[in-house]
């Protein structure tokens, strides 16, 4: 009696399952590192990968080109390698413990020229917003909220959920509303 040939075909979906366990074992141990140090890691297992996977530096060297036209080859790369350390810093960020405290967003950033957009809103006006970001979340819209302004964010539920829930204990979300858009 033969038996039937048992074949194995590799799938996104399985090659992320069978990395999952070195990923785990990874986190566990760079969140037991300072930010700098996770980020020195994160930013050389980035580069790797960046250099690696060519669907994906494609993508990003033409979303650079559509978004700045302007911009020669040579400053696209390097434009391009830009996002990949602004990720791997977002990436340790998001590992740590630390948070980021409005109060440290604000010691990081000067802010110019919000005395007419402040005055409008204090006016009863409302006032739309739209930013597309690459980096660590917080930053980017912690400086609202700290000119006591509410701050309404749609979002798309990332997946898997675990993930979604990792972000969202790393932020202080008081005057944050998160508004889930449905897939």
């Amino acid at each position: 009696m033969r038996h039937p040939k048992v074949v194995f075909r590799f799938t996104r979906q399985s090659l992320i399952w069978s990395l999952f366990p070195l990923v785990w074992v990874m986190v566990r141990i760079l969140r037991q590192f300072s930010l700098e140090a996770r980020f020195r890691v994160i930013r050389t297992m980035a580069r790797f990968v960046y250099w690696l996977w060519i669907g994906r530096r494609a993508m990003t060297r033409r979303n650079l080109a559509l978004l700045r036209p302007d911009l020669t080859e040579s400053r696209i790369t390097e434009g391009s390698w830009r996002v990949v350390e602004t990720v791997a810093r977002s990436w340790a960020a998001l590992l740590g413990d630390e948070g980021t405290s409005a109060e440290a967003i604000m010691q990081k950033l000067e802010v110019r020229g919000s005395e007419g957009l402040l005055e409008y809103h204090c006016g009863g006006k409302k006032i739309i917003a739209v930013a597309d970001h690459v980096g660590p979340f917080d930053e980017m819209i912690g400086i609202i909220p700290s000119l006591g302004l509410r701050v309404y964010v749609p979002i798309e539920p990332l997946k898997p959920e675990w993930f979604l829930n990792l972000m969202m204990r790393l932020y202080d979300w008081a005057l944050v509303v998160i508004l889930f858009l449905n897939q």
